[in-house]
């Protein structure tokens, strides 16, 4: 993997949100170059930048001092290369029916335009892509790939155009400008509706007599798969298996709790991946919100025979700002050999009033927050069991209310005065920084791309990049730099290293080590003040920097 200095600059525009945009099309898109060896050793570093003032990975060129600098106001950390915690996988995003579609809406120029953004060298250079196993709330239509009804043999299992004609010629050439193979996941959003018990959403499940069935489906969809050159790295037995399950889901989903689904994985999923020749696929339970940990790989890990399938735990960002990031360290405790996976983040809710005006209406999120204080402590509570049902009568009138108010108030997950929002990408760069602090090895996004409205989708959201089709060009938004910021310079194989401090001035911050030896330092500052920092390196000596205030920043040395 090169490192990169010199930046393509930005092509700046700003909606009058918080922060600017950068804007791509067929002929430009702002990149960093590569770089000599010599520019990060012999004393050297060098510190990028991206600030809500606009600087987009600025690079700035800087050398090591032998002497501390002697200031009371001055923030000091401590590197420490041999104290190594969890290596590293990669970096990733989604490719879904929506973000497919988006990508083949722009000019072949603009589409290669934005691959090379994503995979290629000066890009992101991301390495793990997932792919839902059929629909998603990201698709035109909710479909599975055998919707006949009966079919237990499967004997209609098949692909659709969106696959032939859309995702794998993108999966084909980013694994070209990449350079290597990219590594697959994938997550089902639930089975065809005739295995189901009340169909497609609310509150539904699988019916047991399809417990096989439904094993065999996985087995179907890797060879489709195989048949066109594709392989897989891995995959999770359920998208969010909380909706339709805890409360009644509004998008395709199939509910599991984890007592049901424990079993299913010993009895039928392991198994039977195993036979088909998939057994070496990495299998990562949960594939939902860390308010579900530890519990969940608990329930799994007490049964022996579906723990040995298990590679890992996969978990979605949604509900990180109301449950701390050490229960993501409990659950590493539990089996230090299974990995955690961050494998889903979004921006998502927004609503536009009367006077056209952004407004957060994420009142779902904190009735699951809330439901998931209540399931821990109902379980030495009678009480606890009464008021999980009325916290969920709660949160359907809610749902009930927002369906009023949505003819008259009609839902937009985007306005343009959200493209360029600073504090969309500050929850991205917290949210990795502590789960990387807490023993995580991979981070991917949602969606690499969607569209000025949010989609296609059932509830649109927001996304990295923005496309308008019309205009054939796409704008890079904050959470695709400090996103950026982690995988343009931490590759696979690089180790998590201990990066202290007495007084971090209000600093969020975490440290790697690189296969070729180079220290990675990211820092970041949500305050309005700039904090000046130095870093000690017993090796090398000392760096002096200064972060500015809303910046998320890399500091590279060898």
């Amino acid at each position: 993997m090169e490192m990169f200095a010199e930046a393509k600059n930005c092509i700046v525009r700003d909606y009058g949100s918080t922060s600017i945009v950068c804007v791509c099309n067929a002929t430009y898109c702002d990149s960093l170059d590569p770089i000599s060896d010599e520019s990060i050793t012999s004393g050297s570093f060098i510190h990028y930048s991206s600030t809500q003032s606009g600087q987009r990975l600025q690079p700035n060129k800087g050398v090591f001092s032998n002497n501390l600098p002697a200031s009371d106001s001055i923030v000091s950390f401590t590197i420490s290369k041999t104290e190594e915690f969890q290596s590293i996988f990669g970096f990733g995003a989604a490719l879904t029916d929506s973000t497919a579609l988006n990508i083949k809406n722009l000019s072949d120029a603009a589409s290669e335009s934005l691959l090379q953004t994503y995979f290629g060298e000066g890009g992101a250079q991301l390495l793990f892509l997932r792919i839902p196993m059929g629909a998603s709330d990201f698709s035109l239509r909710p479909y599975t790939y055998d919707d006949i009804e009966g079919d237990v043999t499967l004997e209609h299992f098949a692909l659709i155009d969106n696959d032939y004609d859309y995702k794998i010629p993108i999966l084909n050439r980013a694994t070209e400008i990449r350079g290597q193979e990219l590594k697959l996941f994938t997550s089902p959003w639930s089975a065809p509706w005739w295995m189901k018990i009340n169909g497609t959403t609310g509150i539904s499940h699988l019916a047991e007599e399809y417990y096989q069935v439904w094993a065999d489906y996985f087995v179907k969809y890797f060879d489709a798969y195989a048949q066109q050159g594709i392989s897989f790295w891995g995959y999770s037995p359920q998208n969010e298996p909380i909706q339709g399950s805890d409360h009644a889901a509004k998008i395709i989903s199939m509910g599991w709790t984890k007592e049901s689904q424990t079993p299913w994985i010993a009895d039928y999923l392991g198994p039977t991946m195993e036979k088909g020749g998939y057994g070496d696929l990495k299998m990562m339970i949960l594939d939902d919100n860390r308010s579900r940990l530890p519990g969940w790989a608990e329930t799994v890990f007490a049964n022996p025979v579906a723990k040995s399938y298990v590679a890992g735990t996969a978990v979605h960002w949604y509900t990180d700002e109301g449950i701390r990031p050490s229960v993501l360290t409990q659950t590493h405790e539990l089996d230090p050999n299974k990995f955690i996976f961050y494998t889903e983040a979004c921006q998502k809710n927004v609503f536009k009033d009367a006077h056209d005006h952004a407004i957060t209406v994420d009142g779902y999120r904190y009735v699951e927050l809330l439901n998931d204080f209540l399931l821990r402590w109902a379980e030495n509570h009678k009480l606890g069991q009464i008021l999980i049902q009325l916290n969920w009568a709660t949160a359907h009138a809610f749902h009930q209310f927002r369906a009023i108010l949505q003819p008259v108030f009609p839902a937009t997950k985007i306005v343009r005065e959200d493209l360029g929002k600073w504090e969309i990408g500050e929850r991205y760069g917290t949210s990795m920084i502590q789960a990387f602090n807490n023993w995580v090895v991979g981070w991917t996004d949602w969606n690499m791309a969607i569209n000025e409205q949010g989609g296609p989708a059932t509830f649109g959201y927001n996304a990295a990049i923005i496309v308008n089709a019309t205009a054939d060009e796409f704008y890079k938004q904050p959470p695709y730099y400090f996103q950026a910021h982690f995988s343009m310079f931490i590759p696979p194989d690089s180790k998590h290293v201990s990066l202290t401090s007495d007084n971090d001035g209000g600093l969020l911050n975490v440290a790697f080590i690189t296969p070729e030896t180079d220290v990675v330092v990211i820092l970041m500052n949500s305050q309005n003040v700039s904090v000046s920092v130095v870093i000690s390196d017993q090796d090398r000596g000392y760096i002096s920097v200064d972060v500015e205030a809303r910046s998320i920043n890399t500091i590279i040395y060898r």
